[in-house]
């Protein structure tokens, strides 16, 4: 009963109001025609307009007046109308233009489309989205027809997990790649061209390691280990040499987590 109202409400607007319609092909291609003084302005989509505020869909602007193949099905058709202008004419009209600025807002009046949207264009393209009104409602994001646009904002439940997937597998070949490429520590580390050759010494007390750092310079500095496993530099150095504190202390403790008896 209610869906009978409906389309007498979509009928009697007809010949007041330019039309629209929506159709889906054997590939799964959505078209969507607005009717125009000049012919009809039309995109193609990978979903039909979804009534549901949260899903945006791309559209792309297709031929103006394309020929409906047999094998096309009518997803959707009704009228559709702007706000303040009150004929046909004035519709069309202010569709054109406001076309031209890429953002335009217009009420389908549709035995499956309801109530207020949007077409905007920005820098990934056409899209066309539901305004909340009272037409609005929530739709299955998993269902065929109502699957989320593939776009910076909206994907679908699958899409997300197969990105996931390829991130972690991404992640997880870098990994391999970088530990396979990792050159060897070796007691010589290089930083900005000066070379620094480390051995490691228990002092007399035997309670802590200290790691005697000799420069190129053959000034050699001191570095011993904090209790929290720190390193840090004992002796004076100058500026230059007390940035490189924490490079110098990482590569002693990789020293030691490859050969623990430096320790001893």
């Amino acid at each position: 009963m209610a869906k009978a109202k409906q389309n007498t409400a979509v009928r009697s607007k007809a010949g007041k109001s330019p039309e629209y319609s929506i159709s889906l092909d054997a590939d799964g291609m959505f078209t969507i025609c607005f009717e125009l003084k000049e012919g009809n302005q039309c995109f193609t989509s990978f979903h039909p307009p979804s009534m549901d505020v949260r899903y945006k869909r791309n559209i792309v602007p297709a031929l103006s007046n394309p020929k409906r193949r047999p094998s096309e099905k009518l997803w959707d058709k009704g009228t559709y109308s702007i706000a303040k202008m009150k004929t046909k004419a004035e519709t069309e009209a202010a569709f054109s233009e406001r076309l031209k600025e890429n953002k335009l807002s217009l009420v389908l009046h549709g035995e499956k489309l309801q109530g207020r949207f949007a077409l905007h264009k920005d820098e990934t393209g056409w899209h066309i989205y539901k305004y909340k009104d009272k037409y609005a409602r929530e739709e299955d994001p998993l269902s065929m027809e109502l699957q989320r646009s593939v776009n910076k904002w909206h994907i679908s439940k699958e899409q997300i997990e197969a990105q996931n997937t390829r991130v972690k597998k991404t992640t997880l070949r870098k990994s391999a790649e970088r530990k396979e490429t990792k050159e060897e520590i070796t007691p010589t580390l290089t930083v900005d061209g000066r070379k620094f050759h480390f051995e490691f010494y228990r002092e007399v007390s035997g309670e802590d390691l200290v790691c005697i750092i000799n420069k190129a310079s053959k000034k050699p500095l001191v570095m011993i280990e904090s209790k929290r496993h720190q390193w840090k530099i004992l002796t004076p150095v100058d500026d230059d040499i007390a940035s490189y504190e924490k490079e110098l202390g990482i590569h002693a403790k990789n020293l030691l987590a490859m050969d623990p008896n430096k320790a001893s």
